[in-house]
């Protein structure tokens, strides 16, 4: 089982939200951290599954489509 993700794995996770395509470099200077860094908790979080990094086809071509983030932890 993966550990909790602290508050710079979720600010990583809060940067990757919107566009998964930001680079490990451009996070890495907003949050004043080094890219390998970044690189090595988001290969962390993936590999534990707590996130995984996925493609969407672009929404608003879809009819009444809705996409949501939904977290659920048990």
């Amino acid at each position: 089982m993966g550990r909790e993700l602290d508050k710079l794995d979720r600010e990583i996770v809060e940067k990757l939200s919107p566009d998964a395509r930001v680079s490990n470099r451009q996070i890495a200077d907003e949050l004043g951290v080094t890219e390998g860094t970044v690189r090595a908790r988001v290969k962390r979080m993936e590999e534990q599954k707590q996130i995984r990094i996925t493609a969407v086809t672009n929404i608003d071509r879809f009819r009444d489509a809705a996409l949501a983030y939904i977290w659920v932890e048990v």
